[in-house]
């Protein structure tokens, strides 16, 4: 009684299974066992009718169903083989397209960013690009913002002493001598005199220093040649505040 009870509950088992799996697959109806093997609901049934299922639904090995269940997981490992290229040819060929998808939409931005910056560079002005750099005159409000190619480069050991010097300042010290003063001049508060009695040195933003010279100065407004001649340029600005973080001087 209770092996006919046991029959006709894995017969249940079985065909909800196979409905199961009728339903969802366009084959015919198939169950598949707790351990992967993969019968037809015909033979599955049979199998449970002659007691060969255990109590988890898996076909129970003997010499009537080896040859069965290996020749059902052979089947199945073909099936899954086959899905299984099916899956690395379609992920093989997304993929490429994704990664081709990438390439283009990298290039597009690319050109785009660097269409961008030249646009964005052409629209400033010319004098700004070498801002701190080069020398921007403004002759109609006789200013001249000095850049670095009209200062003098300090050798490394004077790099390294005033190095030390303005970390005594920083530091909350004072240095005879030594002092930090103003990024913008005009005639009465940078004198010709003043470069005999101490050197003017640039602190750039890149953290170099650099000697600003009465000379190259002079390049630009006369009185700085000799003393005496003005020129054009008595009234003047002399600006260091695109090149220079600070400037400080040096007594000789």
């Amino acid at each position: 009684m209770m092996k006919e009870m046991k029959i006709l509950a894995f017969g249940i088992v079985a065909l909800t299974i196979a409905f199961f799996v009728a339903c969802t697959s366009d084959g015919p109806a198939v169950v598949i066992t707790p351990n992967g093997e993969v019968y037809s609901e015909d033979e599955y049934n049979e199998l449970v009718e002659n007691g060969e299922v255990d109590e988890k639904g898996n076909v129970v090995v003997t010499d009537s169903t080896a040859k069965s269940s290996s020749s059902k997981k052979t089947s199945s490992s073909s099936t899954k083989g086959s899905s299984s290229s099916e899956k690395a040819t379609s992920s093989s060929s997304g993929k490429a397209s994704s990664s081709s998808d990438k390439v283009d939409s990298s290039s597009d931005e690319a050109k785009s960013s660097s269409s961008e910056k030249v646009d964005s560079s052409s629209s400033e002005p010319e004098s700004s690009a070498a801002a701190g750099k080069e020398t921007v005159i403004n002759e109609d409000d006789a200013e001249f913002s000095i850049g670095t190619d009209d200062m003098e480069t300090v050798s490394e050991d004077g790099q390294s002493e005033l190095d030390s010097l303005k970390k005594i300042l920083d530091d909350g010290g004072s240095v005879d001598g030594f002092e930090s003063t103003d990024l913008e001049f005009y005639e009465e508060t940078l004198l010709y005199e003043d470069f005999d009695e101490k050197d003017f040195f640039c602190y750039t933003d890149d953290g170099e220093w650099m000697q600003i010279t009465r000379e190259n100065l002079g390049k630009y407004i006369p009185h700085y040649k000799d003393g005496k001649a003005w020129g054009n340029y008595k009234q003047f600005d002399v600006i260091f505040t695109d090149a220079c973080k600070a400037v400080y001087t040096k007594s000789k």
